[in-house]
């Protein structure tokens, strides 16, 4: 049952108190759905979107459970007897991390963040929160035994232009986001690629090195899908979500899901990050069977950096979704360390 099903069962009364709860997070409380974390900086449209859904339905939960009055009331019990029902639905951990972060802002918000304190003694399995943030296995499309060159046919003889959105996540890492909204005409400043639309969580970045022969092949042809300089690679007058409906359309066609080829076109971006890291060190990645990671620390540590600094991210230890962890077994295979 979700958190309005469950509101609505208790009947009109509890219901209008529910939506003044929420109506007092979103008018006296906006910066838990508009600041990141530290409340420095906007967040991009889409962590609004989910921040404001999880809790929404957290308000919902808790007025349908307790009838609190306002969000200043919440006790410790409260988010003990939540974090039980999540437990109950059996949600993924990478789903209730995500729930809790949300929750955080909101309680930093109301000086409570107290609240998440001691999070393993929230559920009876404390394991449920225990995320494998290192990649085991290579999930780039060479490590399933296939060829850009092919795939990038396949598409192009469909949709040319998701075939050059999916060559600006194989040379650029970008996410397909990243790829969508990509404005070739503007990305370029002093020979640089700049990655500023689209971005998770808003967070801008320039890639490292000089653009080779083939990425400023690429990017001349990404101009031809984008008539002025203001437009990006989404067709004119198509929105985002339309687009996306066709971009996965087609990747599903030439069979880029993980049931037909093992891969996604997210795989592109673990593809880029084993090619940079290799560019840095001379060294395979830990999950190809590498072993700069015991064999020389600083220079893997400086080399994760540089990785995830290209992909967009703020910790150099999510460079290990990508390319492995900082121990590597016998077999060559990569073990967790360093994720966070």
């Amino acid at each position: 049952m979700s958190s309005f099903d469950r509101l609505k069962t208790r009947g009109s009364r509890v219901m209008r108190l529910g939506y003044k709860v929420w109506r007092q997070v979103r008018q006296e409380f906006p910066a838990a759905l508009l600041k990141s974390a530290n409340g420095v900086r906007l967040v991009g449209a889409k962590t609004r979107r989910d921040r404001a859904i999880t809790l929404r339905k957290f308000v919902f939960w808790v007025v349908a459970e307790f009838e609190i009055h306002s969000v200043t009331h919440l006790k410790r019990k409260h988010i003990q007897a939540y974090c039980k029902d999540l437990e109950e639905r059996k949600l993924r951990p990478a789903t209730i991390a995500t729930e809790l972060s949300h929750l955080a802002v909101l309680f930093r918000q109301l000086g409570k963040s107290q609240l998440l304190d001691d999070r393993d003694s929230l559920f009876s399995d404390p394991s449920i929160l225990r995320r494998n943030l290192v990649a085991t296995r290579d999930k780039s499309i060479e490590g399933a035994g296939l060829d850009f060159e092919v795939i990038f046919a396949a598409a192009d003889a469909l949709n040319p232009r998701v075939a050059v959105q999916l060559a600006l996540c194989w040379y650029f890492g970008l996410r397909a986001q990243e790829a969508w909204c990509f404005r070739p005409h503007l990305a370029v400043q002093d020979g640089f690629v700049c990655v500023n639309w689209g971005t998770k969580g808003g967070r801008r970045r320039s890639l490292s090195g000089p653009l080779t022969d083939e990425q400023w092949h690429l990017i001349e042809l990404a101009k031809t899908f984008a008539a002025t300089a203001p437009e990006s690679t989404v067709p004119r007058g198509c929105s985002l979500k339309k687009w996306k409906a066709i971009f996965y359309r087609v990747t599903r066609r030439i069979g880029l899901t993980r049931a037909k080829l093992g891969v996604t076109p997210h795989s592109l971006r673990h593809s880029y990050a084993q090619r940079q890291y290799q560019r840095v060190t001379w060294h395979l990645t830990p999950v190809q069977g590498g072993t700069l990671a015991e064999d020389d620390g600083p220079a893997d540590s400086a080399a994760r950096e540089i990785v995830s600094s290209e992909l967009g991210h703020s910790r150099a230890s999510i460079a290990s979704a990508y390319i492995g962890g900082t121990r590597v077994t016998g077999e060559g295979k990569a073990e967790q360390g360093g994720a966070g």
